[in-house]
């Protein structure tokens, strides 16, 4: 799963790392990058993209993903534990969880933007 998806990019690079022996969902709150992310990767034949969010997503409870990747996003996200506690929750046995985020801007914006 690539979570906080966005228009897919990422994703797509995902599926063709997994191969078409694997699959990659990603998932996005926002209904609207969903349908570009739909509309721009339909070729992939192992990539699908759903509305959701790290409170509800595909798969909550049922042990369905190897691994959950999301980059950049997390920062966003104001119930981490409860993300934290969902992802792993979805996880198969052994699976992995990939965050990539940072908690704030880096000292050369604060120093532009001031």
């Amino acid at each position: 799963m690539d979570l906080g998806c966005g228009t897919g990019e990422l994703s797509t690079y995902l599926a063709e790392l997994v191969g078409l022996n694997g699959s990659v969902t990603g998932v996005d709150p926002d209904v609207d990058r969903i349908k570009v992310a739909q509309d721009s990767h339909k070729g992939v034949k192992n990539l699908s993209f759903v509305e959701g969010s790290t409170s509800i997503f595909p798969g909550m409870g049922s042990e369905t993903y190897d691994t959950i990747y999301s980059s950049a996003v997390f920062h966003w996200v104001p119930n981490k534990k409860e993300a934290f506690e969902n992802m792993f929750s979805s996880l198969k046995p052994g699976g992995k969880i990939a965050v990539r985020y940072c908690d704030r801007l880096l000292s050369v914006y604060d120093r532009v933007y001031r």
